[in-house]
C-alpha cells in the first residue's frame, strides 16, 4: 500500500474497526430499528458496507483489465447480496465485513505500482484512478459509519 497516500493506507487498515466498537453490546433488534420512517436502519447501513469490498474489488479489476471502463451507479435495490446480508445476525455480518476487509487489503497489497494510476469513469464522479477508487471506498464507508453512529445515538434507551 506504499502507493497510496499515508492517510488512505491508514484508514484502509483501521477505519472499519470502529463499526464493531460502536455496535458492541447493542442488541440486534435495536440495530434493526427504523429510526426515520423509510430510511435505512443501522443494520442496513452495515449490510451496505459489507457488500462494497467485493464491488470495489470488481471495479479495480475492470480498471486493470479494460481501458477506462465506465461504471454505473450502484443500485442497492438490485443487489441480492445486500438483501441477504440484511437478514444476518449483526455479529455474523461484522465477521463477514472484517474478513472481506482483510481480503481487500491483501488484494490491494498485490497491485503493481503502475496499477494505481490506471483509470475508470463514473457518470457522477467522473474520471478516477485506482488510488482514487480506494479512497472513494473509504470515504463512502466513513459516511455510513457516521450514519450508524448517529442512528445508534438516536435509538431510545
Amino acid at each position: 500500500m506504499s502507493n497510496l497516500p499515508f492517510s488512505v493506507a491508514q484508514r484502509l487498515q483501521t477505519q472499519h474497526l470502529s463499526l464493531e466498537e460502536m455496535t458492541a453490546g447493542v442488541p440486534d433488534e435495536k440495530l434493526r430499528q427504523e429510526i426515520t420512517p423509510g430510511k435505512w436502519t443501522a443494520l442496513d447501513n452495515l449490510a451496505h458496507l459489507a457488500v462494497f469490498h467485493g464491488i470495489y474489488k470488481g471495479r479495480i479489476e475492470r480498471v486493470l483489465e479494460e481501458d477506462e471502463p465506465a461504471f454505473p451507479p450502484y443500485k442497492w435495490e438490485e443487489d441480492a447480496l445486500f438483501a441477504q446480508y440484511r437478514q444476518l445476525p449483526v455479529k455474523e455480518l461484522i465477521a463477514v465485513y472484517n474478513d472481506d476487509r482483510a481480503d481487500f487489503i491483501r488484494y490491494v497489497n498485490t497491485l503493481a505500482p503502475e496499477s494505481y494510476s490506471r483509470c475508470g469513469r463514473h457518470p457522477v464522479y467522473g474520471r478516477f484512478s485506482v488510488a482514487d477508487l480506494i479512497e472513494m471506498m473509504i470515504l463512502h464507508e466513513s459516511h455510513h459509519l457516521f450514519t450508524v453512529f448517529k442512528l445508534l445515538h438516536s435509538i431510545p434507551k
